[in-house]
């Protein structure tokens, strides 16, 4: 969720060195600079995924053929969260204001979701509401995938819903970046 938010708050560092105000007068649609940056950051979010899912499969003595999976899961949900801050900080009135915004999402986030503690140790109401957080959620697919308790279908129909969640929050991202956002 840091990364995420992190690489999502580089749309102010588009906006100020003036790309987008740029952008929006190229010919080339917005949605391709949006593209191009969530390709570089999902580059990002599968090489520290690799090293750190192998290093703790390694550790735990979870086989490495469960890996693949595991890092396109990871990945996916990466990019979801980056695009989830992105289309925040196209919302707030500048950098410093989209960082407070999203801090106090991240932070109970990461309280509830299982980040800080594992689901397993956090009482019951805690633990039921933090499986239902993005991150609770995607981290509860993870287990299953490293856990070899994966259902395929299961599987499937939360990656098609993530996937049509981004997609969601790509297009209006992409929308907000060519309008008020690179204007004002």
């Amino acid at each position: 969720l840091l990364m995420a938010q992190g690489l999502g708050s580089d749309v102010w560092a588009e906006k100020s060195a003036g790309t987008l105000s740029r952008m929006v007068s190229a010919p080339r649609p917005m949605a391709e600079l949006l593209l191009g940056k969530l390709l570089a950051d999902g580059v990002l979010v599968f090489s520290v995924s690799l090293v750190l899912l192998t290093v703790g499969m390694l550790f735990l003595d979870i086989p490495l053929a469960r890996l693949p999976v595991a890092l396109a899961w990871t990945t996916l949900s990466g990019v979801a969260f980056v695009l989830l801050f992105m289309s925040i900080f196209v919302h707030a009135r500048s950098r410093r204001s989209g960082m407070v915004i999203t801090n106090s999402i991240v932070f109970p986030l990461l309280m509830l979701g299982g980040s800080f503690f594992p689901a397993e140790i956090m009482p019951g109401w805690m633990s039921a509401i933090g499986r239902f957080t993005p991150n609770g959620w995607s981290l509860e697919r993870l287990k299953d995938i490293l856990l070899d308790r994966a259902d395929a279908t299961a599987l499937l129909v939360g990656t098609v819903g993530l996937g049509a969640f981004a997609l969601a929050l790509f297009f209006h991202t992409a929308a907000r970046m060519r309008g008020p956002f690179a204007r004002r």
